[in-house]
């Protein structure tokens, strides 16, 4: 959001942010900065009112988390004929999202999704100045274990480490959608119905199109090579 929101003419990015965060000074200053608990139960109409509205843009991270495994992301088949994305895949979340906002945009053709690729150089977590400050401002909350770690090494990435943000070609939502409802001969039903029956059915293939996207502009540095 810092870099994004420094672009002129951009409107302002917001982002979501753990629930448990929102403690303390920390909760505050997330929340001057119009940052959105994953908690809020209004939490996907927002963003889509903010959307269709031209309000804001939206941070989404479809990882949820940082991806520190060796699994490549993927969808495949189950006997069913669904797609079933493995645990350290990306979430459909972003393209659920994108395409209900297409739907309900009174102007088509305003919703598109950017690919972001941020990379960090080199990759070792220690201890910091930025985790301490954050350890005493977190002490009150009961944190999940991942979460403590996710904060102890994106503080090390921020104080110590080189990142590399990466924009890939925006993804039009309605031509997504155009290009590939020919696949889906459907009767005749509800126009609503019939919307839940193409995101139900785009959601995966939307969502690997974007992760492919975000995953080829990840450059390689000699700790990934290292690592292997």
């Amino acid at each position: 959001p810092y870099i994004l929101n420094k672009i002129k003419g951009l409107n302002y990015c917001r982002s979501l942010a753990y629930y448990e965060l929102f403690v303390g000074k920390l909760g505050d200053y997330l929340r001057s900065v119009q940052t959105l608990s994953t908690a809020e139960p209004n939490r996907d109409k927002i963003i889509i009112n903010d959307l269709i509205h031209k309000r804001y843009n939206w941070i989404v991270y479809p990882e949820g988390q940082m991806m520190k495994e060796k699994k490549i992301f993927t969808t495949k088949p189950n006997l069913l004929r669904r797609n079933i994305m493995l645990k350290s895949s990306g979430k459909t979340g972003v393209s659920v999202l994108a395409m209900k906002a297409e739907f309900e945009a009174k102007t088509k053709g305003e919703i598109y999704i950017c690919p972001v690729t941020i990379s960090y150089r080199p990759l070792h977590a220690k201890r910091n100045n930025l985790y301490l400050m954050l350890a005493r401002l977190l002490r009150s909350a009961k944190l999940p274990k991942y979460i403590k770690e996710e904060l102890f090494v994106e503080s090390s990435l921020l104080m110590f480490s080189t990142i590399s943000i990466e924009f890939g070609k925006p993804i039009c939502v309605r031509d997504y959608i155009q290009e590939n409802t020919k696949f889906l001969k459907l009767a005749p039903i509800p126009e609503v119905n019939k919307r839940q029956l193409f995101i139900n059915a785009l959601r995966y293939p939307l969502t690997n199109k974007l992760m492919h996207q975000i995953y080829i502009r990840t450059p390689l540095s000699f700790d990934h090579f290292f690592s292997f």
